[in-house]
């Protein structure tokens, strides 16, 4: 059963869409520390959306991946529960920072979608600082979990039988 991530293109896409909805995840709080980075944070926010969009939707088709891969559960439980937390997190910060842009669109085609839509963002908008600070871990577990298994299948020999 595959599992999410598992292979080298998605879990870089992932850890990459990681780190940037953390950024913007935790601009804010960026922003308050560190006043004189505003103009660096200021000038990227207007990407926000379209990163927010994107990793709603990856993080929405890593949540499918990770469900069909579920077997692996039973075998390597921690991974498949840091990658489904990594995939929800990526759809909830998505949604935080897309919605804005997205709202924008259907704001005068759909008047009781885009409300109950900004309903949503006011109840889960509190949550987008330690929403990025997850999405900070999971994507450094990621990068040292990927390390850690690159070094391990280059001192595994080439005619060795790595599946049963």
């Amino acid at each position: 059963m595959p599992m999410a991530g598992s292979g080298s293109f998605e879990l870089t896409v992932s850890v990459i869409l990681l780190l940037l909805v953390a950024f913007f995840g935790l601009g804010p709080a960026i922003q308050a520390l560190y006043p004189g980075r505003r103009e660096l944070i200021e000038k990227a926010i207007p990407a926000a959306g379209i990163i927010g969009i994107v990793g709603f939707l990856w993080g929405a088709w890593m949540v499918i991946r990770t469900l069909i891969g579920i077997g692996m559960l039973g075998d390597a439980p921690l991974i498949w529960l840091v990658l489904m937390i990594g995939a929800l997190d990526l759809v909830a910060l998505g949604f935080l920072l897309g919605y804005g842009l997205v709202a924008k669109q259907i704001q005068g085609k759909n008047q009781a979608m885009a409300e109950r839509g900004s309903k949503l963002q006011q109840r889960i908008g509190g949550f987008q600082f330690p929403l990025g600070l997850v999405a900070l871990f999971v994507s450094g577990f990621l990068i040292g979990l990927n390390a850690i298994f690159g070094a391990i299948m280059s001192i595994v020999p080439s005619g060795f039988p790595t599946t049963p």
